[in-house]
Parts: C-alpha cells; sequence; structure tokens
C-alpha cells in the first residue's frame, strides 16, 4: 500500500486514534506500506524503517531514532527538526572523549575519534538540554547565566528559547505546569553524551 500523508488534514484526537488502528491493521495482516508523512510521530507509530527524502534523493535509512539523534548530516538534522544545529572546533582529546570550543566555552563530548583542529557541526536535542538554577554550576557543559526568550506551549510540553550569548538560542524543553518568564536567569546544562557531532 502507498499511503501520501492520510492523515494530515485531521484533528489530533481522530489522527492519533487512526494512526494506532493502522498500525494494528498493517502488522496484523502483515501489509507492506509505504507511509509518507513529515510528522514524526505519526512515522515513530506506523514504521519500522524511515527513510529520509530530500528533492528525490534518500539522505538517510534506518530506525527513526537513531536518525533523529545521530544525523548524518546538516540537512538530514534540519530535516527531523533538530532544533540545536551548531558550529564549533575540536580542542583536544581526553580519556573520556573530546573537547569541543564553542562560542568561546568547553563543550565536554563522550563519544569520537576527530583530531583537534577538526571544525564540526553538532546537534543536541531539545529535550537533552537540563534547566537549572543559574546559580549552580557544578555540573560540566553548564552555561552559567542565559537569559529565556520566549516559550511556546504544547499539552505535553513547552519549548523554551533560550539565548546563550549573542547571537545563539538554544532550544530546551520542559513540563507544562513549570513556570518561566522572559527574561528570566536559567542555568542549561548539556550532558556530554547528548552531543552528537558531524564532520564537516
Amino acid at each position: 500500500m502507498f499511503l501520501d500523508e492520510p492523515f494530515a488534514s485531521l484533528d489530533a484526537p481522530t489522527r492519533f486514534r487512526l494512526v494506532g488502528e493502522l498500525a494494528d491493521i498493517l502488522a496484523e495482516r502483515r501489509i507492506a506500506a509505504v507511509f509518507v508523512t513529515h510528522d514524526l510521530a505519526e512515522a515513530a507509530d506506523v514504521c519500522r524503517r524511515c527513510l529520509v527524502l530530500d528533492r528525490a534523493h534518500v539522505l538517510a535509512e534506518g530506525e527513526l531514532p537513531q536518525i533523529i539523534r545521530q544525523p548524518h548530516s546538516r540537512r538530514i538534522a534540519e530535516i527531523v527538526g533538530t532544533e540545536n544545529i551548531f558550529e564549533g572546533t575540536i580542542v583536544e582529546g581526553h580519556s573520556d572523549g573530546l573537547s569541543l570550543e564553542w562560542s568561546g566555552q568547553r563543550l565536554a563530548i563522550s563519544r569520537g575519534n576527530l583530531a583537534p583542529g577538526r571544525r564540526v557541526t553538532f546537534v543536541v536535542r531539545h529535550e537533552d538540554v537540563r534547566l537549572g538554577d543559574p546559580r549552580i554550576f557544578a555540573a560540566p557543559n553548564t552555561a552559567p547565566r542565559p537569559r529565556q526568550l520566549r516559550a511556546a506551549a504544547a499539552a505535553m510540553m513547552q519549548l523554551l528559547g533560550i539565548q546563550v550569548g549573542n547571537p545563539w538560542i538554544w532550544q530546551a524543553s520542559a513540563p507544562p505546569h513549570e513556570e518561566y518568564a522572559p527574561g528570566q536567569e536559567i542555568a542549561i546544562t548539556v550532558p556530554p553524551a547528548a552531543i552528537w557531532v558531524m564532520p564537516e
């Protein structure tokens, strides 16, 4: 079956119900299907394998969680909706991984085998950016006094735009019940394992 965005015009509750029903039917009847969508949640619910297409070219193929968290190129990261895409320079390697210089800050990375001086693009998923008290600086990869600029509310989470330096904006997510005000100082921490590096 070829299914070209079959749920695009439906309201959210109906779409959620039908996506689950479709996934069950395809699995029970063992029907092979090509499912076209721009919605990552739909793809995760229906598909076992994922192809990322751009201008009729396949950029990536594999399991969707791996493609999202470990994209092979900046374009793939953009297509799957990665919010935090930045460029930096590898400065040194050590027993625990690498150090990356970005906007005057050193970020620890837990994996990779790149030579010092190499320019790289790196990504961090918004759900991996941790928010905390700006008075506490004990954790690695903590930007001390970024300011929250804007928040986009959703039913399950809010997406925060946080200024780290100028003009850098990091995206982070938070539960909807937590309150943040524009201009509020927030410490953001990025675990070393959450940083994925792509060689330029």
